[in-house]
């Protein structure tokens, strides 16, 4: 039995087997990459978390510190932007 090429004429030549051969590995390496990200963003997600969790907690154990943080953080900004 002969192997038909995409389009169902003759046989595959060898070119067209390594040709897909390296397509469903490259689809491969694209899935691994894939689910790499998902689970660098994953763990990106739950350090985020993390720090909002820790910043809420000091912002509530001493809010004049916040407001004073926060107010010279905008004078400095205003500065900056004013030229």
């Amino acid at each position: 039995m002969t192997k038909r090429n995409d389009a169902g004429h003759g046989p595959k030549s060898k070119t067209a087997n390594v040709a897909n051969a390296s397509s469903q590995s490259k689809k491969g390496t694209r899935r691994e990459d894939a689910a790499g990200e998902e689970r660098r963003a994953l763990h990106s997600h739950n350090e985020v978390s993390q720090a909002t969790a820790e910043l809420s907690s000091a912002i509530r154990r001493n809010p004049l510190a916040a407001v004073g943080i926060a107010f010279t953080t905008g004078l400095v900004l205003a500065l900056l932007a004013r030229g």
